[in-house]
């Protein structure tokens, strides 16, 4: 729906620029919203909206607390180029064209979200079961879609590198096409590997995820 959005908002003559991009984004999510809560009034299971919460909230921030603090040492873990080239007292130009080359790269990063989503759920409950032959099928299904959807990111990237870059600022194409390109790649070979963090915490090995993200986050620095 963003793209959608975006793409009619160069038909209609609108400046891409910062607000535009905010305004595409937030209507999407709110249209997407709309949808789901409308999805969810006409297939929810019956009784749903009468049935009284059963709340747990100490069990709730035990289990989830591993997913948050993975999710903060990847943040942390993202944003650390950008901190440390300013550190280091480096031009304005180049700071930017690298924060430029990375959220390009994170394009691709959606795939990784959008997928956990969809399949964290399943392999959880087969993963509780031991059916070890569906979670192969499951596997197998997720990486039919993904590998040409990679590979396709991958040769726009490569193809255009400067290209895309000079849709964000015109001087970002030659500083930042380097980094574009080798963030690219770490960027198509952590979505593809995604779902192993999250298997991994499924199956109680959380402090070795932990572990191997704060060490990722220490080499990094």
């Amino acid at each position: 729906i963003a793209l959608l959005l975006v793409a009619l908002s160069i038909v209609g003559g609108l400046p891409l620029d910062g607000p535009t991009a905010v305004a595409c984004w937030g209507l999407a999510w709110t249209a997407s919203v709309a949808g789901m809560w409308i999805a969810l009034r006409r297939r929810g299971p019956a009784g749903q909206r009468e049935a009284r919460p059963v709340l747990e909230p100490r069990t709730w921030q035990r289990e989830t607390l591993p997913f948050l603090a993975y999710g903060l040492a990847l943040g942390f873990i993202t944003q650390l180029g950008v901190i440390a080239l300013d550190r280091r007292g480096q031009s304005s130009a180049q700071v930017g064209a690298f924060a430029a080359a990375m959220s390009t790269s994170h394009l691709v990063v959606v795939l990784d979200t959008s997928s956990n989503r969809f399949y964290a759920p399943r392999l959880s409950f087969l993963i509780d079961r031991g059916e070890y032959a569906a979670i192969v099928r499951i596997e197998r299904l997720r990486v039919a879609w993904l590998v040409p959807a990679l590979a396709g990111f991958l040769v726009v990237v490569f193809g255009w590198t400067r290209e895309v870059l000079a849709l964000v600022r015109p001087e970002f194409a030659d500083e930042g096409a380097t980094a574009l390109r080798i963030l690219a790649v770490t960027a198509v070979f952590s979505t593809a590997t995604a779902l192993a963090p999250t298997v991994l915490k499924f199956v109680d090995l959380n402090r070795f995820v932990l572990v191997t993200a704060s060490i990722a986050a220490v080499g990094q620095i």
